[in-house]
């Protein structure tokens, strides 16, 4: 089992929960610890946020590419979730998923980072730090943020 098929296999069963446990378990940020970290491990397991190997796992911006090339570190990017945690959470706490594999293919399309610049980030917060353009665009599509050529097939997959 992978760590992502985990994060999605506990997700189902809070959601078997009473309302009165699950209404305990959002407060707080718990429930948003559990889906930031879908994303921070590979499906090893291995931790990638702000380590190295994201670079092998994470999309990257054509300009936090650069940057990272030349640093060769990610210490000063940002690893942007394209659909904002807050959005993720309101639609699997309404949608009621009836499977394990409706939320397992909800995350997977859902729930992944792209590394930007600082500058990037800043310009996107400013307008959507926590909503999406009703243009049916991701927020880097709107702001015209270009993923990179060299991780354009870059996932969380195990890198053996």
């Amino acid at each position: 089992m992978t760590h992502q098929d985990s994060i999605a296999a506990i997700i189902f069963h809070l959601l078997k929960l009473s309302d009165k446990s699950l209404e305990s378990f959002k407060k707080g940020n718990p429930f948003d610890k559990l889906l930031r970290s879908y994303s921070e491990f590979n499906s090893c397991g291995e931790p990638l946020y702000k380590n190295k190997r994201c670079a092998k796992h994470y999309q990257f911006s054509e300009k936090a590419w650069e940057e990272y090339m030349s640093k060769k570190s990610v210490k000063m990017l940002y690893a942007e979730h394209v659909v904002p945690l807050s959005i993720i959470k309101r639609n699997i706490l309404i949608r009621k998923f009836n499977t394990l594999n409706s939320i397992k293919k909800y995350l997977k399309e859902n729930n992944y980072v792209v590394m930007i610049t600082k500058r990037e980030q800043k310009i996107i917060d400013k307008k959507f730090k926590s909503k999406l353009p009703r243009n049916r665009v991701t927020r880097l599509e709107y702001f015209n943020i270009k993923t990179s050529d060299n991780t354009k097939h870059n996932s969380l997959k195990c890198i053996k």
